[in-house]
């Protein structure tokens, strides 16, 4: 067997085996099972994560930790990405184990997430950009943004404040 182009593996014909003695019904299984382990399969291209992302870094740091601190208890698995879950600016990260469940990793706190967005929309106000210039800013440094809907309703949320 040899390796040709974009890893098709190539098997050398029954004659060339010194399987010559095959019958021809023989030479068809043979060839069938030669056809069945060239049939590869993918199951779709692994998930990549591309861009820049608005962290909180130490609390980041803190949730990879938890990837190491798996490594060391689940002697069995291996961790894959599997996904990103975006919300508006911030992501979670879905890490899943071969054995284990699923282990998400956050890039702020719970509880944070929506105060990072509004704080978005706050200084892009108080620099006096609106929705399209901050949008045209976040792409700029490769980061995704938040819908305009989203942005107006952090918007009246903000000049709600403000107000008061």
């Amino acid at each position: 067997m040899k390796s040709g182009i974009k890893g098709l593996t190539y098997y050398p014909t029954p004659h060339l085996l010194g399987l010559s003695w095959l019958n021809k019904q023989n030479r068809r299984a043979y060839l069938y099972i030669i056809f069945l382990e060239l049939e590869r399969e993918t199951c779709g291209t692994p998930p990549v994560l591309d861009g820049n992302r608005i962290v909180d870094i130490s609390y980041f740091i803190e949730e990879v930790k938890k990837i190491g601190i798996h490594d060391s208890t689940c002697t069995m698995g291996k961790m894959k990405f599997i996904k990103e879950h975006r919300r508006r600016v911030t992501s979670k990260l879905l890490f899943g184990c071969d054995t284990c469940k699923t282990l998400h990793v956050q890039t702020q706190p719970e509880n944070t997430v929506e105060t990072s967005n509004e704080a978005l929309v706050w200084g892009s106000l108080s620099i006096g950009i609106g929705f399209s210039q901050l949008q045209e800013l976040l792409s700029v440094l490769n980061t995704p943004t938040m819908a305009k809907k989203t942005y107006n309703r952090y918007e009246i949320n903000v000049w709600k404040e403000w107000k008061d």
